[in-house]
């Protein structure tokens, strides 16, 4: 599900742990100016800003900034942001990037809300890290992150009962049972199972090329 985050809490908190790492920490992050990424123009601003919303795959993050009325001013896209597949801190520039290129060309700086859907990302130590440094960037009053597989399954399906499966660079299979009862199967990346996504097949496909010349030799 997606984790909500209130500047306050985030003001409270100096260092979110990172998952996964022992004894390593996010050191505490203070906010600085927004300025434009170096070669990209800013518009003049036709609508405020009133959400950032993020689409963060393995191999793409697309950031889009909307307005109150939900239309889209502009949008900016960057590397993947997979935290699992390129480390925390990596992921969260990437994301940070993308939304900064995103408002330069709505020719603003800031927004007051922001939602991400980050592949290999839950609601733990991750997800509150990131939405920590991205408050603290963009000065957004809350954010909201989570998997990037619910956001497309609630907008497409509502509270009825569904299953999306997202077949990208990994493969994630999501159910709502339309009772509230959620669960996830799949995406537990390339070195536990990515069978069904891009990686997996490819990898699939070089194992049944390579293992031919051993058939032949043994006669199969």
């Amino acid at each position: 599900g997606l984790l909500p985050v209130s500047r306050s809490a985030v003001r409270r908190r100096k260092f979110i742990k990172v998952a996964g790492s022992g004894a390593s920490r996010l050191a505490p992050h203070k906010r600085r100016d927004t300025m434009p990424p170096e070669g990209v123009r800013t518009a003049p601003i036709m609508s405020t800003p009133a959400l950032i919303a993020i689409d963060a795959g393995g191999s793409r993050t697309r950031a889009g900034v909307y307005d109150d009325a939900g239309a889209l001013l502009a949008e900016a896209e960057g590397p993947g942001a997979n935290p699992v597949a390129y480390g925390l801190e990596t992921a969260i520039e990437r994301l940070a990037a993308a939304c900064a290129k995103a408002l330069a060309r709505a020719g603003a700086a800031e927004a007051p809300a922001i939602a991400a859907g980050v592949s290999g990302c839950g609601a733990g130590a991750a997800a509150a890290a990131i939405a920590e440094i991205l408050c603290d960037r963009f000065g957004a009053a809350e954010a909201f992150i989570g998997g990037d597989g619910w956001p497309v399954l609630y907008a497409t399906a509502g509270w009825r009962p569904a299953i999306l499966v997202i077949s990208g660079t990994g493969c994630t299979v999501f159910v709502h049972t339309g009772g509230g009862s959620t669960f996830n199967i799949g995406g537990r990346g390339t070195l536990w199972g990515e069978d069904g996504g891009a990686y997996g097949l490819a990898c699939a496909g070089l194992r049944a090329a390579l293992g031919c010349p051993d058939a032949a030799l043994i006669g199969v």
